[in-house]
């Protein structure tokens, strides 16, 4: 009989048999058994061969023309950003004329020729923009300044309608729109889309300068005045709302906050005519006769045809208050 230290030694060699010759046998078993097989685990391992498309001449020309159009478009971009619209102008030509379908190129030239005045054009872009783009609607409101800027009122107005009636949100689009219909004479329905326009955004500075303005129109001067004296306030270096501020002080014959308002313009902008010729009639409203005088005489040199007119009726011919 063999010993159980024998057993023991013939049973872990079979074992050992086992495992050492049965590892071959399971990587080769098939696919059914839910190994993966040897054959599998080596294709895994083969590089992937991908065919690479062969691109023509043809391409290769029309990607580089289009890099040279982008590339012009960036500089473009650069100038415009800087201010300087006609050099901004050239290069989104030369840019659209290398690619016509880049509508960005359409639309940011359009508004550079809008900044330098010629409006004709940069509305015919801004509808060649939109033809190519009719989700745009961004450049309906774009377009509508362009028109209002040109005096195309009406039109300005449609664009702004249709701005707004895709994005009724916009406190922009409604500040754009009051001031074509304020242009219109269409004194209430401005103020009522400035104030709509502050609803949406109360830090709309232009928003409020149009509701006082306004207001102004409508002969509502003391409502207007504490709109514009916030206006000073919160903008000391902006000289048409001190000359706003001053008109509606004079309108309601506070002459003495009018002289200052309009003393606070001419700080500001020592060239501007109408304020001296208006400080001058604060003054002369208050008895103040020689400062008047003073202002209606330096006025007059710069070229103020009313501002002559009272100097030679009320200070060449006569003297104090009766002059």
């Amino acid at each position: 009989m063999e010993t159980m230290t024998k057993k023991i030694r013939k049973i872990t060699l079979a074992m050992l048999a086992v495992l050492l010759l049965g590892i071959p046998s399971l990587f080769a078993q098939s696919a059914n058994s839910g190994y993966i097989t040897a054959a599998a685990i080596a294709e895994t391992r083969k590089p992937v061969m991908r065919t690479v498309p062969k691109i023509s001449a043809e391409e290769k020309k029309a990607a580089a023309i289009k890099n040279k159009a982008y590339q012009l478009y960036t500089k473009a971009y650069a100038q415009a950003a800087a201010g300087h619209w006609e050099e901004a102008i050239a290069l989104y030509e030369k840019s659209i004329d290398l690619n016509k379908s880049y509508v960005p190129a359409w639309y940011e030239m359009a508004q550079c020729e809008s900044n330098a005045g010629d409006y004709k054009h940069a509305v015919k872009h801004f509808t060649k923009a939109l033809k190519m783009k009719p989700e745009a609607t961004f450049i309906y409101n774009l377009r509508g300044s362009a028109l209002n800027l040109g005096g195309k009122y009406r039109k300005a107005v449609k664009d702004f309608d249709a701005f707004l009636a895709a994005n009724p949100k916009s406190d922009t689009g409604y500040t754009n729109r009051a001031t074509a219909k304020a242009n219109m004479e269409k004194y209430d329905e401005a103020l009522a889309d400035y104030k709509t326009a502050l609803s949406l955004n109360p830090q709309n500075r232009f928003a409020d300068f149009g509701t006082a303005n306004m207001l102004s129109r409508l002969g509502r001067y003391s409502e207007a005045y504490p709109i514009y004296r916030s206006l000073t306030q919160a903008y000391p270096k902006e000289s048409r709302y001190f000359f706003n501020e001053g008109m509606a002080c004079y309108e309601t014959q506070n002459f003495n906050l009018a002289v200052n308002s309009f003393t606070k313009v001419i700080s500001l902008d020592k060239s501007n005519s109408e304020a001296l010729y208006m400080r001058g009639r604060s003054y002369y409203e208050s008895g103040n006769f020689n400062a008047a005088c003073r202002d209606f005489t330096q006025a007059g040199q710069a070229g103020h045809k009313d501002a002559v007119k009272l100097k030679e009726e009320y200070c060449n011919r006569n003297s104090g208050r009766n002059f």
